[in-house]
């Protein structure tokens, strides 16, 4: 597809790329309603050793809690946050509340 030629001719360029790339591409593909695409450039931007920043958690976080619903996905990004010292901020905690609604985990 056209986003990920684009990054590969970054390469070519000799554009390295960084969190505000990456994080691009995972809003898009969540927007374009493929989460496991947008979770792979997650990965593929840890396994390169880029920083996320916290709009990236959160928007991993976000893909997690609206179209996932993987608690076990969401604790291990909030993981990985916490391994970075990024601090949750208001997002980041109501993205945390909306994914525990979503999958049920309220009381009455």
């Amino acid at each position: 597809d056209a986003a990920t030629q684009v990054l590969a001719s970054m390469a070519g360029d000799r554009v390295k790329p960084n969190a505000v790339i990456y994080t691009s591409l995972i809003r898009g593909y969540a927007h374009a309603k493929m989460p496991l695409k947008a979770l792979e450039f997650y990965k593929e931007m840890r396994d390169q050793g880029i920083e996320a920043t916290a709009v990236t958690f959160n928007s991993v976080l976000d893909i997690i809690a609206r179209q996932l619903s993987d608690p076990a996905k969401l604790r291990e990004v909030v993981e990985d946050m916490q391994q970075a010292s990024i601090k949750p901020d208001v997002v980041t905690y109501s993205i945390l509340i909306k994914a525990n609604c979503n999958v049920g985990n309220v009381s009455t």
